[in-house]
């Protein structure tokens, strides 16, 4: 089978590492523009609430463009990867499920820069035979075209793949639709703002570890 894997809230605690990143640019904007903190986050968020449920949400370099602060975030982010957290279980996951003979793919909305600074800081890059991050498929997955490229490049069918995420709006939605097994990890990603998890999709499994995960695919595996 192949085995498709969210990063943030999945594999890598991303809550404190993001708080920090935001806060890091709250500062710049502050510095730049001489306001006071809740205006910067008004002035960033303006962004957010234009860009949300595209791809663009998740692309801090747009932010920084339009804010006119250079490479800010790109400092942000690597002065702060000590604040990532691997979640517990993550790398005895990922090891049996490649033991297993299973493929691996990581599936990010975020952009490449940012996913592979965050396999990098835990050495996860070499238990996966595929990375996505938005920056390789032009899309995010909430678009069914996501998906559809992983099973282009893999050639097999949906019904080979089983997709764990703890979005049900993005990820299991769509992979659900396209008839992938989906298991749903109740964690959160972000502890800002407006974005929040619309429970309008049913997964085949919900866990809270990746333990309880490795034994659901486990259970599929046996069903055939």
């Amino acid at each position: 089978m192949n085995i498709v894997v969210d990063c943030d809230g999945v594999l890598i605690n991303n809550v404190r590492f993001e708080d920090k990143v935001l806060d890091f640019l709250f500062r710049r904007i502050m510095e730049k523009y001489g306001v006071s903190k809740e205006r910067a986050k008004e002035m960033f968020w303006k962004i957010g609430k234009k860009l949300e449920g595209r791809k663009e949400w998740h692309d801090w370099r747009i932010y920084s463009e339009e804010l006119k602060l250079g490479d800010a975030w790109k400092e942000a982010h690597l002065a702060n990867l000590k604040y990532l957290k691997l979640v517990k279980g993550a790398k005895d996951f990922l090891s049996k499920v490649k033991g297993d003979g299973h493929r691996l793919i990581l599936a990010s909305d975020a952009i490449k820069p940012v996913v592979e600074w965050k396999l990098n800081r835990f050495g996860l890059e070499k238990y996966f035979d595929l990375i996505l991050s938005q920056d390789d498929t032009g899309c995010i997955k909430s678009e069914e075209k996501y998906f559809k490229q992983i099973l282009n490049k893999l050639k097999e069918p949906a019904k080979n793949f089983v997709v764990i995420d703890n979005r049900l709006d993005r990820g299991i939605k769509t992979a659900k639709k396209l008839g992938m097994k989906t298991i749903y990890i109740k964690r959160r990603e972000h502890s800002h703002l407006y974005l929040r998890d619309k429970e309008d999709v049913e997964p085949d499994f919900s866990v809270k570890t990746l333990g309880q995960a490795y034994e659901k695919i486990k259970e599929i595996e046996a069903r055939g």
